[in-house]
Order: structure tokens, then C-alpha cells, then sequence
């Protein structure tokens, strides 16, 4: 298994060369999440909301989120996509 700094290394690798997919951002937020790298992991989920992604039921649901439920910030972008679904024709 690859450690957690090796996949993060990678991670910022690929956003100092401007390949990094907004789709894979959610994904980033997970890794940054696990080893408790709370703000690098909102930073994360908050570009991926912004840029249109994120799965609701994903995100409330993710236990390597557990860590960051009781942020502000975390609650915030939970908001934004409860709200966005809720404007979404069914």
C-alpha cells in the first residue's frame, strides 16, 4: 500500500503541473482528510462543490470525513450541496 505522504506528494505534483481534474478533487479531500490534514482537506472539498461536484449522500456519509463534521467550514459545504440538490429537477 502506498503511504499517505507519498499519495499527497503526488497530489500537489500534479497541481504544480495543472493536470489536476477538478472530478479527482473529491478525492484529494479524502486523502488530506484520513491523516488529519483538515484545512488542506476543506480547501479541497470546497473547490470540488465549487466546480459542480460532489455527491451529498457521499459526503454525509464518508467516515474519512468524520474527522471534520464539526467544522464550520465542513457544514458549510454540506449546506451548499443540500441546497443545490434541492434545486435540481427531480
Amino acid at each position: 500500500m502506498v503511504g499517505a505522504s507519498r499519495v499527497l506528494a503526488w497530489f500537489a505534483e500534479l497541481r504544480r503541473r495543472k493536470v489536476f481534474r477538478v472530478a479527482a478533487v473529491h478525492l484529494v479531500a479524502c486523502a488530506y482528510a484520513v491523516p488529519g490534514m483538515r484545512d488542506e482537506s476543506l480547501d479541497a472539498l470546497d473547490r470540488a462543490v465549487r466546480n459542480g461536484r460532489g455527491d451529498l449522500g457521499w459526503i454525509e456519509n464518508d467516515p474519512d470525513f468524520d474527522g471534520l463534521r464539526a467544522e464550520p467550514r465542513f457544514g458549510a459545504i454540506v449546506d451548499r450541496l443540500r441546497t443545490r440538490a434541492a434545486g435540481e429537477p427531480r
